[in-house]
């Protein structure tokens, strides 16, 4: 199977830097004006790759995206809550800019607001997702659209190429509508995924 992993269109919390995490409640689905045409040009993208399957957060900054490609693919979508973004906990609706985690106790990776999660707690729910997908998938040649979140994705994709979790945040990017593309493969009766062609790509993008 191939992966094409994909953030979701800018929102006007985002062109405000601020955190959406994972509740429902801080997500209106309001797409901004940009994110509007990073959509459109993503939709676009799609069509030209030719897409089996859409599997998308159950969120609606990201289901807006995910029902956008399946109207133009007629593609079915399967949503799932373990693709939403890491839970900020007391830090959601806040500006990035105004939260500081240093007050927060533990190392990088088990540091957690209260009433979030934990980077480590984030892994976790990637792995149980990439199972999900290779029990499924993994002997097909699906390809299959990922739409989720920023640090979802990142961690998500460090973990399956072996980065570490500090470096998952700090040397993966991952912009509004980008593309990121792996490709999972059987040797010797091992699966392992790997890097092909885009990565956080918005060379489609109306810029």
């Amino acid at each position: 199977m191939k992966l094409f992993i994909v953030r979701h269109p800018q929102t006007e919390y985002n062109a405000k830097d601020i955190t959406h995490g994972s509740y429902p409640e801080f997500d209106d689905g309001r797409i901004s004006e940009l994110g509007i045409k990073q959509m459109h040009g993503l939709v676009s993208k799609t069509k030209v790759i030719g897409i089996d399957i859409i599997i998308s957060s159950d969120l609606p900054r990201c289901k807006i995206l995910a029902k956008e490609i399946s109207s133009e693919l007629d593609t079915e979508i399967e949503y799932s809550p373990k693709l939403r973004e890491k839970d900020y906990g007391d830090f959601t609706g806040k500006k990035n800019s105004e939260i500081n985690w240093k007050v927060l106790k533990g190392n990088f990776e088990d540091r957690k607001p209260l009433n979030g999660e934990s980077l480590e707690d984030l892994k976790i729910r990637t792995e149980d997702f990439a199972k999900s997908l290779v029990e499924k998938y993994g002997e097909t040649d699906k390809k299959i659209v990922i739409v989720s979140h920023s640090i979802f994705i990142k961690v998500f994709v460090g973990n399956l190429i072996g980065l570490s979790l500090y470096d998952s945040i700090f040397k993966i990017k991952v912009d509004n509508c980008s593309l990121i593309e792996l490709k999972y493969e059987k040797k010797d009766g091992l699966g392992e995924f790997k890097l092909i062609g885009l990565f956080n790509n918005q060379d489609f993008l109306d810029r």
